[in-house]
This record gives structure tokens, sequence and C-alpha cells, in this order.
């Protein structure tokens, strides 16, 4: 019995080993310019994942919260992802932006699907721009 669960111990490890560590990572670069326009002090957050459904998603990068009363702020997040699972040969990217550009100062979230990128490809570069002013779902936070 021992023999068989050491057998299996290093096949899944030799598996893991050749799906996961051995892979060539892909670097993200996103960046872009948020504007509000309601000439106020608003604050925002944005990140980027790989979306992992129904597991958890990885979190690339994130730009973390920041607070303004400028009309337009730019943004750039960068990160490394190295492979993306059993049987999945796509990163399937996803954005975010937190903010409380609206009337009441309500927290809302704007998601964007960016796009599949193949693990083949090393670098991914995306860029969005976004009139964030009243836009998204509500949320309770920044994330």
């Amino acid at each position: 019995m021992n023999t068989i669960l050491t057998i299996l111990f290093l096949v899944g490890s030799v598996s893991s080993s050749i799906l996961f560590w051995r892979r060539t990572p892909t670097f993200f670069h996103a960046n872009g310019t948020l504007y509000c326009g309601m000439y106020k002090p608003w604050c925002f957050h944005v990140s980027m994942f790989e979306t992992d459904y129904p597991f958890g998603d990885d979190r690339i990068d994130f730009f973390g919260t920041r607070c303004t009363s400028n009309a337009y702020y730019p943004y750039d997040i960068k990160g490394i992802q190295t492979g993306d699972g059993l049987w999945n040969e796509d990163y399937e990217l996803t954005m975010y932006v937190s903010h409380n550009c609206t009337r009441g100062g309500d927290i809302r979230r704007i998601e964007r699907v960016t796009k599949n990128v193949p693990l083949s490809d090393h670098h991914v570069n995306i860029v969005w721009n976004v009139n964030v002013a009243d836009l998204g779902e509500f949320v309770d936070y920044y994330a």
C-alpha cells in the first residue's frame, strides 16, 4: 500500500512540475486614464485579475486606492502569471475600477472583460481609458 501511495505521489509531483512550474511566465501591463467630470474630490481603485471560474481568481496587480480633485488620473499596473491550471491554455483577463465619481458619492465598480490571451503570449499590453462618472454596479468598498 505504501508503495502505491509513493508512486502516486511521485507521478503527481512530476505532473504538476511539468504543467505549472516549467512554463514561461507571461508579463502583463495595463495602463490608461480615468476621467471624472464632476469636478469634486473622488477616489478610485484599479485591479486586473486572471479569472479562474469556479475557483478563486488570481489578482495580477492593482493600482491601490487613490483620491484626487483632478478630472483626469492616469494609472499603470504590471504583473506576472505562470500558467493557468489543468487543461487551460488561455488567460481570461478582467479589469475592475471601483470609484465614487457618482452623484451621491456611493462606490460603484466597473468590470471590463478585456480578452482571452494564449499562454504562449509572453507580453500582454492593455490600454483602458474610461469616463467613470455614474458607471458600474454599487459595491461597499474599493477593490
